[in-house]
């Protein structure tokens, strides 16, 4: 089982924007219209009552990360741009020269790179920080990117740790702090958990991570307490917690 590396991510404001404008545009459209009003709604509410916790500030996981596409063949690398996006952006040939590196870099097929980490490899967490690099100053904006150092072990702090987030290794890197007050999407608090959820994290740094690993066992564990909360069904679909550092 694969258990750190580095990840080509997002910056929290390009995270943010990218949601936002993905909102706006399920806002335009008459396609569930009264569901999104309620949303925008509801999101509204949770960022004010959040108001202390700015969603600029996460440097967790769950960010958009950069990965490859699928082979090197064109047609299949122009299907991928076809259908491949992220809340309703679509990528198109975005990061073209990048995502055609890394999939040299891989060297096998992604099925070899599952999701899931019991089973194999992280399909979007590199191994070696000069690979990592490369991609980076290959991508058509890197000012929009950071790369982190993602890691189960327990290694001690340093000077470039931000912090403890608490998600799945692979898959989509999904984050309990993120889906409840970053970019909610799949089970955010309800309403009437809102005040109790402010106390309950009040312990999260600058970077809304939690400082230590004790910190962010409390908290799953109160999170699991919650009907609303999103379940683990094992075989990867497991809460970790992920330490998660800067590189400079």
């Amino acid at each position: 089982m694969q258990t750190q590396g580095y990840m080509i991510v997002l910056k929290p404001e390009a995270l943010i924007k990218m949601y936002d404008q993905h909102l706006v545009a399920q806002l335009a459209s008459s396609y569930l219209r009264e569901h999104h009003e309620a949303f925008a709604s509801y999101l509204y509410k949770l960022r004010e009552t959040f108001v202390a916790f700015d969603p600029k500030r996460y440097r967790g996981i769950c960010r958009e990360s950069l990965f490859a596409y699928p082979s090197l063949d064109q047609k299949e690398i122009e299907e991928f741009q076809a259908k491949s996006n992220w809340f309703g952006v679509t990528f198109g040939e975005a990061d073209a020269r990048a995502r055609y590196r890394f999939r040299e870099i891989i060297g096998k097929p992604l099925d070899e790179y599952d999701p899931y980490p019991l089973s194999g490899k992280s399909y979007d967490v590199l191994d070696n920080l000069a690979d990592a690099k490369e991609l980076y100053f290959l991508l058509d904006d890197p000012k929009r990117w950071e790369i982190i150092h993602v890691s189960l072990e327990g290694s001690l702090n340093s000077e470039n740790t931000l912090g403890y987030d608490i998600g799945y290794w692979g898959e989509d890197h999904f984050s309990l702090i993120a889906d409840t007050i970053v970019i909610p999407c799949w089970h955010p608090p309800p309403p009437e958990d809102f005040e109790e959820f402010v106390r309950v994290l009040h312990k999260l740094n600058e970077h809304l991570l939690f400082t230590c690993s004790n910190e962010a066992e409390d908290f799953l564990s109160y999170y699991r307490s919650k009907s609303w909360a999103e379940k683990e069904y094992g075989g990867g679909d497991e809460f970790y917690i992920i330490k998660v550092d800067k590189v400079p």
